[in-house]
């Protein structure tokens, strides 16, 4: 991230918890991710802290409801994975803007 903004803080907080949804007990990770970039446009011609801030819940693939693991399936995969998920059913990554690649 240096590379095009500096980062001058990074805060990082992860947990896990247990959920019943639908009678069933769901284990998932959340996390939140707090990043300040330092941007050269403060208003005394100094620089600004600017928070980018990311919150997620991830799951086990076969605790995803149907609909929403259906969405997933077309998106990611080239066809219906066996729930465990392999490197070999993902579809390729886009590459990065910047790089060749």
């Amino acid at each position: 991230m240096n590379r095009f903004v500096p980062t001058v803080e990074v805060d990082f907080r992860m947990w896990i918890e247990t959920v019943i949804e639908n009678g069933k007990e769901i284990i998932q990770l959340q996390y939140e991710q707090i990043v300040f970039f330092e941007f050269d446009f403060g208003n005394d011609g100094g620089t600004t802290s600017w928070p980018h801030i990311q919150v997620n819940t991830l799951r086990k693939l076969e605790d995803i409801p149907e609909d929403q693991r259906k969405v997933i399936e077309e998106q990611f995969f080239d066809k219906k994975p066996d729930m465990a998920v392999r490197d070999d059913h993902a579809n390729p990554a886009a590459g990065c803007p910047y790089h060749n690649g």
